[in-house]
């Protein structure tokens, strides 16, 4: 079973483990730190039973509009669900918080992270050359009305 939980500090840097096997780079741990501080920032882990971290979601709470900042999921959990949980999750906060539109950016080149959102009503609105200059490529701009 899957349970969400606060990110708290003892937690970065089993986060930046699964954040470095997904994005060939992990944030120093100073950054991280920073956004467990900052008020607009959510954090959330994903555990199973015994405590270990599946994966995370990181998004902004802004005053119209939800950012997501960063999800993964850790490579040995993937396609179970666990990526869902944690959108479903930013969703939820959202909503509580009475935000009406969640936006985000992924890479045209992971269709994985594109089939998730859409899944969940995502739509594409626009398009950001050359914003991700690890991977060359094109960030899709999605964005989400909840009510």
């Amino acid at each position: 079973m899957v349970r969400i939980f606060e990110m708290v500090s003892d937690d970065v840097p089993y986060v930046q483990r699964i954040e470095e096997c997904s994005f060939g780079v992990a944030q120093d741990i100073s950054m991280w730190l920073r956004e467990l501080s900052l008020p607009f920032s959510r954090n959330y882990v994903a555990k199973n039973d015994e405590g270990q971290i599946l994966g995370f979601i990181s998004f902004w709470v802004l005053k119209v509009e939800t950012q997501l900042i960063q999800i993964a999921v850790d490579e040995g959990s993937k396609r179970r669900g666990i990526g869902s949980v944690l959108l479903q999750k930013m969703l939820d906060v959202s909503a509580e918080l009475g935000i009406k539109e969640v936006s985000l950016e992924v890479s045209e080149k992971n269709r994985a992270a594109y089939k998730l959102y859409r899944k969940f009503g995502f739509q594409v609105v626009g398009k950001r050359k050359a914003y991700y200059s690890r991977i060359d490529g094109d960030a899709l701009i999605m964005r989400k009305v909840i009510c």
